[in-house]
């Protein structure tokens, strides 16, 4: 069976989705963490800043309320969002919509197998729902399951800050799209193949600092294996550059606040000479 329609539905449709699994806290009032801003932004996979923007058009149209509520695990009431009857009812006709469409899953063992989405909801030996299954596959609709258990579906979903810095692999952001930099990152591999102790990539906040990081370690992760760790100190403006570990870390950060703007890529090889590389702006 052809899979067809399988972009990833849209974040006020994938907000739907996870408040439709919370509807009953309406009218309580103690609310889960995951009916407040970060808890929805870690269900849907975007920034808690932008959450009240993505809800915006779902209360206007009288499909979400808005209202402070203790939230369980947090010390002062927050805002918390809930489905509206009318809210309930168009949750379920896009869960019946998105139940349908198709996945490609990459199971242990090699296995590769095509489900729908309440297939691999109710087939899945961990707990998955509609939004999860959004959340982790990619833009060509596949989804590793060897990938994921339940204990990285629970840190995801109760993280109670933005992440400022990757700590693990494990830590890094889903890459799904990634367009040129090339040039940069050839640049940034063979100084690693040199030997490099650290490379510092600084830059405002959103221009895809962690994201060519990611990048860099997919390059690297069977390449250098046991070679030191790898730590990612993503910042935007302010963010600061250092210090940056032992042999064979590599870092990626904003500028210092106290510093001049710096070229795109600059690194330090094992004593203490420094050499600037060329802005890709």
């Amino acid at each position: 069976m052809p899979r067809h329609n399988t972009s990833r539905p849209g974040v006020q449709i994938r907000i739907l989705l996870h408040l439709r699994d919370y509807a009953d806290y309406r009218d309580r009032v103690e609310v889960p963490f995951a009916l407040s801003q970060m808890g929805i932004a870690n269900a849907v996979s975007i920034a808690r800043s932008n959450v009240p923007r993505a809800i915006g058009s779902l209360k206007e149209s009288g499909h979400v309320i808005e209202r402070q509520a203790h939230i369980t695990g947090v010390t002062r009431k927050r805002k918390a969002y809930f489905l509206t009857d009318e809210g309930v009812s168009l949750s379920d006709e896009v869960w019946e919509s998105v139940s349908g469409k198709l996945v490609k899953t990459i199971q242990s063992g090699g296995i590769i197998q095509e489900l729908s989405i309440s297939e691999l909801v109710s087939k899945s030996d961990i707990d998955l729902r509609h939004v999860d299954v959004l959340r982790y596959m990619d833009d060509d609709a596949t989804i590793d399951l060897t990938s994921l258990n339940s204990e990285l579906i629970e840190r995801d979903l109760t993280k109670h800050i933005e992440r400022q810095f990757s700590s693990s692999l494990a830590d890094l952001p889903r890459v799904r799209k990634f367009f040129g930099r090339e040039a940069e990152l050839d640049k940034i591999a063979n100084l690693l193949e040199e030997a490099s102790t650290s490379i510092v990539v600084p830059g405002i906040a959103g221009i895809g600092k962690t994201a060519l990081a990611a990048k860099v370690i997919e390059r690297f992760t069977h390449r250098r294996p046991g070679e030191g760790r790898l730590t990612l100190i993503p910042g935007g403006d302010g963010g600061v550059a250092g210090p940056y570990g032992s042999n064979g870390t590599l870092g990626l950060s904003g500028r210092s606040p106290d510093s001049e703007p710096l070229d795109l890529l600059q690194h330090n090889h094992r004593g203490d000479e420094e050499e600037s590389i060329t802005r890709c702006d």
